[in-house]
């Protein structure tokens, strides 16, 4: 491959690891996700700098320029301040692996993205009334605060769970709602500590949360 090529990288970036063009088809996920990532972190060919607390996002930073990219499965969004960096990526990334811009994001796994005069609001309000629903606590009522403090939750107190992944699949719903609802934070992540073992004050705790 010739160092003109639009898919060579060179070798001090990524030392025996050609860069292939790889369009998604459902199958080479792991192919596919491997060539963007190269494509993104080559200093000679994109130049983004991956994240350190989170491996699928990506920035680029020159003078006052500053472009964020996250790629979540096949899925991938774009933003910053420099449109024309924004539009050369686009168009990089639509002739390489064929991905097309969608316009505007207005859902994003869970979470939705809606577009205000003010700027951009996320929410997880359906995520959050699945949830309820999926748990049988829609005609629930609200509560104060989302843990009993009058209630101290112990490891070994309690009967066991007779099927514990109801108790683990809600602490990960929980936890992935903490996106947006920080006041919930606290509470998920304390009874995130009984998931090995969960028992019936557990789950009680965790639908007093929900």
């Amino acid at each position: 491959m010739e160092p003109t090529d639009p898919l060579y990288v060179h070798p001090s970036d990524n030392p025996a690891q050609p860069l292939v063009s790889n369009v998604f088809n459902g199958d080479n996920f792991d192919n596919w996700k491997r060539s963007v990532f190269i494509a993104l972190s080559a200093r000679h060919k994109l130049g983004f700098t991956h994240s350190e607390n989170d491996y699928s996002l990506f920035c680029k930073r020159e003078g006052n320029s500053v472009v964020f990219l996250a790629v979540y499965i096949d899925d991938i969004i774009l933003t910053g301040n420099d449109e024309v960096e924004i539009s050369s990526l686009k168009g990089f990334l639509d002739s390489n692996f064929k991905n097309k811009d969608l316009g505007h994001v207005h859902l994003f796994p869970g979470i939705e993205i809606l577009h205000t005069d003010h700027g951009l609001l996320l929410t997880q309000r359906k995520f959050a009334n699945e949830l309820l629903q999926e748990f049988d606590c829609s005609s629930l009522n609200a509560v104060v605060w989302s843990l009993d403090y009058t209630v101290k939750l112990h490891p070994d107190e309690g009967e066991i769970l007779h099927d514990p992944t109801t108790y683990c699949r809600l602490i990960g719903k929980l936890n992935f709602l903490t996106h947006t609802r920080l006041d919930i934070a606290f509470a998920v992540q304390h009874l995130s500590q009984f998931l090995q073992s969960p028992r019936h004050p557990h789950m009680k705790a965790a639908i007093h949360v929900l």
